[in-house]
């Protein structure tokens, strides 16, 4: 049998924890136990948006990128995560990273980004982010974790070489949205 307890806030999140009890057959109850108590938690986070801006991109699909990245730090503004964003194709271009975002020059970056056109270089992008911006001199913090969210269409047309064992080296979590 679970259910909530008094709720509690970290930050802007609200956590409603549970307990639960094991009811036996004689209709005693166990210990209680917390299956979902959430501890406040204040992790770093430095993550870095590469998206695809390749040709099969169309107009509206990059102003929806650009709307959802407006978005998404706008509303993670006053927490513990900085942001990078990288655009790719066959070509690599920053379009602002850690010290920018810090600077608060992100949501101009992003409104004034246009689009680069090319192939889908996937791991030639993810080592471009590895060298340019998961770097102290682009603002990295030390003890934060590093994501990177790759968003893309797309299958990659080139090949891993070791790219993704270079972000294991260097701590750097991948996820991909496609």
């Amino acid at each position: 049998v679970c259910g909530t307890e008094r709720p509690h806030n970290c930050g802007n999140t609200e956590y409603t924890n549970g307990a639960c009890y094991t009811v036996h057959p004689n209709l005693t109850a166990s210990e209680k136990s917390l299956p979902g108590y959430h501890e406040c938690q204040k992790v770093e986070v430095d993550l870095c948006f590469l998206f695809d801006n390749s040709d099969s991109v169309g107009p509206t699909e990059f102003q929806t990128v650009k709307n959802f990245l407006i978005k998404t730090i706008q509303n993670l503004k006053n927490s513990t995560l900085n942001f990078a964003v990288v655009q790719f194709s066959s070509q690599f271009r920053t379009v602002f990273n850690f010290e920018a975002y810090k600077r608060g020059e992100a949501e101009k970056l992003i409104l004034n980004m246009t689009q680069i056109s090319g192939t889908t270089k996937t791991y030639q992008a993810i080592n471009f982010a590895l060298k340019n911006i998961f770097t102290p001199n682009a603002g990295i913090r030390e003890q934060a974790k590093k994501i990177l969210l790759i968003l893309t269409d797309g299958e990659a047309i080139d090949h891993n070489h070791g790219v993704t064992e270079a972000a294991d080296k260097q701590n750097v979590t991948r996820y991909i949205l496609g």
